[in-house]
């Protein structure tokens, strides 16, 4: 089972290791090129989302979801510290609406170009929704 998850987890979130080093050298440099700047907001979104709950961690499903919603730049728009509030209620939001996107990666254990698809259709539906009822929600620089 174990090794399913890491499987599963590396499948489609293969952009985390570059997005969480360029994190780690943060302070590196005082100047930074815009994609610079974008992929350091990234990884600070990136990073929140992988907090979870110490005893309460989140299927192996629900995890794929969320850093797959991350890594396709969902989050990128969204005020980092909105980012446990909109992964919350994403995660709320596929269990009630979409169950058959969970059941999918967890029944199969990967995450197909299908199943992929409709979580896309799931997250930019819940994102329109999430944006539209918060109004301070956007905190990223222009053109991020």
């Amino acid at each position: 089972m174990r090794r399913a998850q890491e499987r599963l987890r590396e499948y489609r979130a293969a952009g985390v290791d570059v997005d969480l080093i360029v994190v780690g050298k943060k302070g590196a440099g005082s100047e930074l090129d815009p994609e610079t700047q974008k992929a350091l907001a990234r990884g600070e979104r990136l990073v929140a989302t992988l907090n979870q709950p110490q005893y309460a961690p989140w299927p192996v499903e629900e995890q794929v979801m969320i850093i797959f919603a991350a890594t396709q730049g969902y989050l990128d728009d969204i005020a980092v510290e909105k980012v446990s509030e909109f992964n919350e209620r994403l995660r709320d939001t596929l269990r009630a609406q979409y169950p058959e996107v969970g059941e999918a990666i967890r029944s199969t254990k990967e995450l197909s170009d299908e199943t992929a698809a409709k979580l896309h259709e799931a997250v930019r539906a819940f994102k329109a929704d999430f944006v539209g009822n918060a109004e301070p929600v956007l905190g990223a620089p222009a053109g991020v």
